[in-house]
């Protein structure tokens, strides 16, 4: 075999095997990007589990014969910052909000009960908010530990004798 042949196989040799490593190369990148894919994927479905164990949950009920709202957090964590506010009847966005004096409540520890200003009928009591159900839902607006916004939106009958629809939500 002359010097000229020897050194083309070599060549050809070498290529192939820079070719097979490129591809090895590029496999890898596939197989670490997608590892990390799933990676993130678990972090992000741990997280969800986390926040759920400490998430707050507010439902209203009326007070028998005061007609004043009161919440009850049925979550599994505090509800902080709890602001109530008016929206329009069966309405699950901020639009067309106004305050109800703006009623702040500012924790409610779970499977607690706190008595707000707020009544379904009008009110016999000064210093109480009334919410008019037959046009408007009352809607609740409250923080988990993570900061996360959740809120809770509450339709009454329309003469305000009770809680006819309740929505969940997060901002």
């Amino acid at each position: 075999m002359s010097a000229v042949t020897l050194q083309n196989v070599c060549l050809v040799a070498s290529t192939l095997l820079l070719a097979v490593n490129a591809g090895l190369f590029v496999w890898y990148l596939r197989e670490t990007t997608q590892m990390r894919r799933a990676a993130e994927m678990q972090i992000k479905f741990s997280l969800e589990q986390l926040e759920a164990q400490a998430k707050p949950a507010l439902i209203a009920r009326l007070q028998a014969n005061s007609h004043l709202v009161e919440f009850i957090n049925i979550g599994s964590g505090p509800a902080l910052h709890v602001e109530c506010m008016s929206v329009p009847r069966g309405s699950k966005s901020r639009e067309g909000i106004t305050g109800l004096g703006f009623d702040h409540i500012a924790f409610i520890e779970p499977k607690q009960t706190q008595l707000t200003h707020v009544r379904s009928r009008e009110p016999d009591i000064p210093g109480t908010f009334l919410l008019d159900s037959s046009s408007r839902s009352l809607r609740c607006e409250y923080r988990s530990l993570s900061g996360r916004v959740y809120f809770s939106a509450f339709d009454f009958d329309h003469v305000g004798n009770f809680v006819e629809d309740t929505r969940f939500g997060e901002n």
